[in-house]
């Protein structure tokens, strides 16, 4: 399985039997280990948790083109990972009776981009209570105990 961006469709008039139905997207493969341009600072450019960010779009121009059936309906600019070979053809007919089917390549997963988790909020404010909140007598944050009925009393 390989990581790649749908780059456009293939669109056609005829198609081979086992296609009837289907759409054909482009796909550019990610390089196995792409080149990361260097910030001032001489760090590889990355995301801030250490993940390596996709490559731009300019350094993909000698990356593979593949013709991969769409399994799950995926638009131009969205990033998927490819199945190669039986895993393609099991990708559109689960199980052993797919060994006739015409695929070398297919749409096995989309990959959602991650969303900005947003700023951390600061521990100390979150914990501190709101202004005018009732304190307990000890005189930490902790609401005061209510008293509890004795059995037999």
């Amino acid at each position: 399985m390989k990581r790649g961006l749908v780059v456009g469709e293939i669109w056609a008039t005829r198609k081979a039997r086992g296609l009837d139905g289907r759409q054909l997207k482009l796909v550019v493969e990610y390089p196995q280990y792409p080149e990361q341009p260097a910030q001032a600072d001489g760090q590889a450019d990355g995301q801030a948790d250490g993940r390596a960010s996709p490559p731009a779009l300019a350094t993909l121009g000698l990356a593979p083109l593949v013709v991969a059936v769409d399994t799950l309906d995926v638009r131009s600019g969205q990033e998927v990972l490819l199945a190669y070979g039986s895993g393609a053809r099991n990708v559109l007919v689960p199980g052993p009776d797919n060994r006739y089917e015409l695929c070398d390549a297919a749409v096995a997963m989309l990959i959602d981009p991650e969303p900005d988790p947003g700023p951390e909020p600061d521990p100390v404010q979150a914990a501190a209570p709101a202004e005018g909140a009732p304190r307990s007598a000890a005189g930490d944050d902790r609401a005061p105990a209510t008293p509890v009925a004795k059995r037999g009393s």
